[in-house]
C-alpha cells in the first residue's frame, strides 16, 4: 500500500495541523515517504462513502480488501497511513473507523490510542465506531476504553457502554462509577443517588488522584443539585475546593465547572458573597474571548445578579454572550439586566442575536440537565421583552428537548379517590409581600372548605412577620407547608403521601421557581397558574389558566398545555384590601395644582426605548404633564435624564417614586391621571392596583399572553377605548385624552363605575367561578376523559 521512512514519530504522521497528544510514542514500525497508490485510495473513498451512506453499518468488504492479508506491525502500519490519508482528504469517519480498529487490534500499541483519542476529539462517532468499540469491550472488558475517552463517550450519551464491565470492576473506580451514575439517572434519581453515596465511601477508603476525585465530586455535586439539595452540595464540595493542595492539581478546565456547581449551590441558600468568593478565581478581564470562557463568566454574572449589582451583572453577561452568541441564556440575560438598567445601547442588535440563538439548540454540555436549566434560566426574559409568538414557538421546542433532559418516571398513575372533597395544593416560593401573594391571599380565604381541603407549599424565604405571609398562613392554617429546605422528591413525596388531586404551580420559570418539581407527576391534574404568562412545555403540566381575551384563536399555538379559558378576568383580585389615607398631591409631589400626572409603575425593566420616547414627545407637546416613574438605580437614572434633556424636557418634570407598602402605593396611585402601560411587556399586578383606584390604563394589546393582560383587564370592564393596537394608537389615544379634559374625566368616571358593576375586584365571585373550573376538570378526570381545552361559561 505505502512505505514511510523509519521510526517517524506519530505526530510527524499527522502532520503540522494534526497535532497529537505529546504523550504518543514513536511507532515501533519501519516507516519512509508515503505514496498511496490508486487502489488504497478508491478504497478509503468508497469507506467514507458507505459510513456516510449508512453510518450503522462497517463496510468491511472494502476494509479487508485495503489491509489485505497484513498481520501485525504491517497491518497497524496500514491502519495508521489509511487513518494520515483519510484526514488529510477529508475522509473523516473513515479515519476515526480505522484509528477504531487500529486501537482494538492493538490496544498494546500507546499511540492507537493517541491517535484514536486526536480523532475522535474533532469527529463525533457513527454508530459503526461505537459497534466496533462496544465488540471490543464485549471480549476484553478493557475498563481503560471507557476511562480513557470518557468525555466523548458522555458528549455522545453511550455511557450504556460501561455495562458491559463487570460490576466488581465498576464499583472500584470513580470515573466509571459516575459512567454508570448517567446511565442510573435516566431509570432512577433514587438508584444514582444510592450508586453515589457507595462511590463517595469507596472513595475515601482509597487513595486517587485529586483530578480522579474532582470528576467524581463533580459528577456527584451536579446530581444533588438537580435534587435541590444544596446544603448537601456544599457539605460535599466546600471542603475539597477549600484544600488548596488538591485544587492546584487539577486543570483549569476542570476547576470551572466544580466551582460554578457549589457557587450555584451557595446562591439558591442566599450565600451570594459565598458563591462569589468560589467563583472568582481569577480576573475577567485577562480571559481570552474565546467560548471556553463564556460560561465562568456567566456563572460570576449571576452571582453579581443576586447580589443585586445589576451593573456589573449586565456587562458580564454581555461580554459572555459576545464570547459566545450561541448561549441564548447569557443572551437573555444581558438583555434583561440592561433593561432594569434603561441601558438601551445596541439593544436591536442584541434582541436580533437573542432571537437567533433561541431558535436552535442549547449547547450541550457534561451536566445531564443543561438543557432544562438554560431553559428555566431564560424563558422569563424571552417570554416578557418579545411580543413573538415566533419565539414562544422556539421555546416550546427548547421545553421538549429539556423534558427529554429529564430521567424516566416509573411513578404508577393516580387513581381516583372516593371523597367529597378535592384536595388542591398550590406551590410558590412568594410567599411574602409580592405580586403574586398580593393576588391570591384573598382567593386562599375564600376558598369554599366544604367542597375543597385547601394546601400551600411554600419553598421560598421564610419571612414569618411579613403580613401577607401572615395572612395566607393563617387562610389555608395547618396545611400551609414551609418547605424550602426539601428537595424537590420530599415535596413530591408529601403531595403523593396527602394524596392531593390538582397541582397548582405558581412560579413556572420565573426567578426562584422549580419548574421541574413537578415531572413525577405526583398529582393526577396539575396546572399552570399566574406567576408565569406562558406555557411551560412540559407534558407534566396539563393545563394553563386564561381568559377569554388573554386567550385567542391566533396564540393557542404558544401553549402546549390544555387551555382553562375563564369568563372573567384571570387574575384574582382581592376585595378585602385596604387603602391608607390618602393625603392630598402635595404629600408625594411637589407640582402645579393643574399638573396633569401620567403614572407608569410597571416594573423599570419593561420599560423600552420606543415606550420612553413617545411619553417624551407627550412630555415635549403639552408642559403640564409630569412623568411619575418607578424608581430605579442612580445610573438608570441618569440614563433617563440624559435622554429627556436631550429631547427639551426639563428633568424636574421626571419624578421616581420610592419604593411603598402595598396599601400606601395604591393610595398614592389616587394622584394619578392617567396610568401609561409598557409594551411588549405589560402592567399585570400594577394594572389592576391602578384599576383599583380607579385610574384609567392605556395600553397596546400584543399577540402573545403576556403582552394581552392589560387590556384583558380593560375588556372585562367595558373600556376597550383604552386598547391601542399600535406605537401611533397608543400615543393618539395619549394625546386625545391630555388635549381633552372634559374625555379624561369621563373616562375616568366610567372606569370607577365599571370597576364595581363589572366586579373585577370580587373575591367571591372569582373564586366560585376558579373552583368551578378546578371541579369541572377534577370531574372529566375521575370519568376517565382524557385532558382537554375546558371553557368555562358563566
Amino acid at each position: 500500500m505505502s512505505s514511510i521512512s523509519p521510526h517517524l514519530a506519530l505526530n510527524q504522521i499527522m502532520g503540522p495541523s494534526h497535532i497529537v497528544p505529546a504523550s504518543s510514542r514513536r511507532l515501533n514500525i519501519r516507516l519512509s515517504l508515503i505514496i498511496m497508490d490508486k487502489r488504497s485510495k478508491r478504497l478509503i473513498s468508497e469507506i467514507e462513502k458507505a459510513l456516510v451512506s449508512r453510518p450503522t453499518k462497517i463496510p468491511i468488504k472494502s476494509i479487508e480488501k485495503l489491509l489485505g492479508k497484513t498481520q501485525g506491525s504491517d497491518r497497524l502500519h496500514e491502519l495508521l497511513v489509511g487513518t494520515k490519508f483519510a484526514l488529510e482528504n477529508n475522509q473523516a469517519q473513515t479515519a476515526l473507523l480505522l484509528s477504531a480498529i487500529s486501537l482494538t487490534t492493538f490496544p498494546e500499541n500507546r499511540d492507537c490510542w493517541a491517535t484514536f483519542g486526536y480523532v475522535i476529539q474533532i469527529i463525533a462517532a457513527t454508530p459503526a465506531v461505537w459497534s466496533v468499540l462496544e465488540k471490543y469491550l464485549g471480549k476484553t472488558q478493557d475498563p481503560n476504553l471507557l476511562i480513557e475517552f470518557r468525555h466523548p463517550i458522555r458528549l455522545a450519551g453511550k455511557q450504556d457502554l460501561v455495562k458491559l464491565l463487570p460490576i466488581e470492576t465498576v464499583e472500584l473506580n470513580p470515573i466509571l462509577i459516575t459512567l454508570q451514575v448517567n446511565v442510573a439517572q435516566r431509570e432512577s434519581m433514587e438508584l444514582a443517588t444510592k450508586i453515589l453515596e457507595k462511590g463517595k465511601i469507596m472513595l475515601d477508603s482509597n487513595s486517587f488522584s485529586a483530578t480522579t476525585e474532582g470528576e467524581f465530586l463533580y459528577c456527584y455535586g451536579e446530581h444533588l443539585l438537580s435534587l435541590g439539595r444544596h446544603t448537601d452540595v456544599i457539605r460535599l464540595l466546600k471542603p475539597f475546593i477549600s484544600d488548596q493542595k488538591k485544587i492546584d492539581q487539577i486543570p483549569e478546565d476542570q476547576q470551572k465547572p466544580l466551582r460554578a456547581v457549589l457557587s450555584s449551590a451557595q446562591s439558591r441558600l442566599g450565600d451570594h458573597l459565598g458563591a462569589l468568593a468560589t467563583s472568582l478565581t481569577h480576573s475577567v478581564s485577562k480571559l481570552p474571548m474565546d467560548e471556553s470562557n463564556a460560561a465562568f463568566i456567566y456563572n460570576i454574572a449571576l452571582i453579581f445578579s443576586n447580589l443585586q449589582l445589576r451593573e456589573t451583572a449586565a456587562e458580564l453577561y454581555y461580554l459572555a454572550f459576545q464570547m459566545d452568541k450561541n448561549d441564548a441564556t447569557t443572551g437573555f440575560h444581558a438583555l434583561y439586566q440592561r433593561s432594569h438598567l434603561c441601558n438601551w445601547e445596541d439593544r436591536d442588535n442584541l434582541k436580533n442575536a437573542c432571537n437567533s440563538a433561541i431558535a436552535h439548540s442549547f449547547k450541550q454540555g457534561t451536566s445531564r440537565l443543561r438543557g432544562a436549566r438554560m431553559l428555566a434560566s431564560c424563558a422569563f426574559s424571552a417570554t416578557t421583552m418579545f411580543d413573538s409568538l415566533k419565539l414562544q414557538s422556539h421555546l416550546l421546542e427548547r421545553s421538549a428537548e429539556a423534558h427529554s433532559e429529564l430521567p424516566a418516571q416509573n411513578q404508577p398513575p393516580p387513581i381516583p379517590r372516593k371523597t367529597e372533597k378535592i384536595k388542591i395544593a398550590y406551590l410558590s416560593a412568594d410567599i411574602y409581600s409580592h405580586a403574586t401573594a398580593f393576588l391570591i391571599a384573598g382567593l386562599m380565604e375564600s376558598h369554599d372548605r366544604e367542597k375543597f381541603d385547601i394546601y400551600l407549599f411554600s419553598y421560598g424565604i421564610n419571612q414569618a412577620d411579613d403580613s401577607f405571609r401572615k395572612r395566607i398562613r393563617n387562610a389555608v392554617g395547618e396545611n400551609f407547608l414551609e418547605v424550602s429546605q426539601w428537595s424537590d422528591e420530599q415535596i413530591c413525596a408529601s403531595i403523593r403521601d396527602e394524596k392531593i388531586d390538582i397541582t397548582i404551580d405558581l412560579k413556572g420559570f420565573t426567578q426562584n421557581g422549580r419548574p421541574f418539581l413537578l415531572y413525577s407527576r405526583p398529582a393526577p391534574l396539575q396546572i399552570n397558574y399566574l406567576g408565569y404568562p406562558a406555557s411551560m412545555g412540559m407534558p407534566y403540566i396539563d393545563y394553563f389558566v386564561g381568559d377569554t381575551y388573554t386567550l385567542t384563536n391566533n396564540n393557542r399555538k404558544q401553549f402546549s398545555e390544555r387551555l382553562i379559558t375563564l369568563p372573567i378576568f384571570y387574575q384574582p383580585p382581592d376585595s378585602s384590601r385596604t387603602l391608607t389615607e390618602s393625603f392630598d398631591r402635595s404629600s408625594h409631589l411637589d407640582i402645579a395644582e393643574d399638573a396633569i400626572v401620567l403614572g407608569a409603575f410597571n416594573s423599570i425593566y419593561k420599560l423600552t426605548p420606543k415606550i420612553y420616547d413617545i411619553w417624551l414627545k407627550l412630555l415635549s407637546k403639552h408642559p403640564k404633564c409630569i412623568l411619575w416613574l418607578t424608581d430605579t438605580s442612580i445610573s438608570g437614572k441618569s440614563r433617563l435624564f440624559k435622554l429627556a434633556t436631550m429631547a427639551g424636557i426639563e428633568p424636574n418634570r421626571i419624578i421616581f417614586a420610592p419604593f411603598l407598602d402595598q396599601e400606601e402605593h395604591i393610595g398614592r396611585l389616587a394622584h394619578v391621571d392617567i396610568f401609561l402601560d409598557t409594551y411588549p411587556c405589560v402592567g399585570h399586578t400594577t394594572a389592576t392596583d391602578a384599576l383599583f383606584q380607579g385610574i384609567p390604563i392605556v395600553t397596546i394589546a400584543g399577540e402573545t399572553f403576556a403582552s394581552r393582560v392589560a387590556a384583558s383587564a380593560l375588556h372585562h370592564i367595558a373600556c376597550s377605548e383604552l386598547i391601542a393596537e399600535s406605537y401611533d394608537s397608543y400615543y393618539q389615544l395619549l394625546d386625545e385624552f391630555i388635549n381633552d379634559k372634559e374625555k379624561l374625566e369621563m373616562i375616568s368616571r366610567k372606569v370607577k363605575e365599571n370597576v364595581k358593576k363589572y366586579q373585577l375586584f370580587d373575591t367571591q365571585r372569582y373564586t366560585r367561578v376558579w373552583e368551578e373550573a378546578l371541579t369541572g376538570i377534577f370531574n372529566q378526570w375521575k370519568e376517565g376523559l382524557s385532558a382537554s381545552d375546558f371553557f368555562l361559561k358563566i
